[in-house]
């Protein structure tokens, strides 16, 4: 499935996440497929809990000052 489609079956389910939580998670920030991502952020919802506690999210090295973002 390619990135527009992904983000068009996500859609309905940010917005629900996003109504909990405050805000839209990114899948780029964890490692993961687009399948487990979107399973996980079903269960984030139906639980109530961070995505981040269910799926790992991505180490991140912001002290490369060689490296853009």
């Amino acid at each position: 499935m390619n990135s527009i489609e992904f983000g068009k079956k996500c859609r309905p389910y940010n917005i629900q996440y996003r109504d909990i939580f405050g805000y839209v998670p990114c899948r780029d920030d964890y490692t993961c497929s687009q399948d487990e991502y979107f399973d996980a952020l079903l269960k984030a919802i139906e639980t109530k809990c961070e995505l981040s506690t269910i799926v790992p999210k991505k180490n991140k090295d912001f002290q490369d000052t060689n490296k853009r973002y």
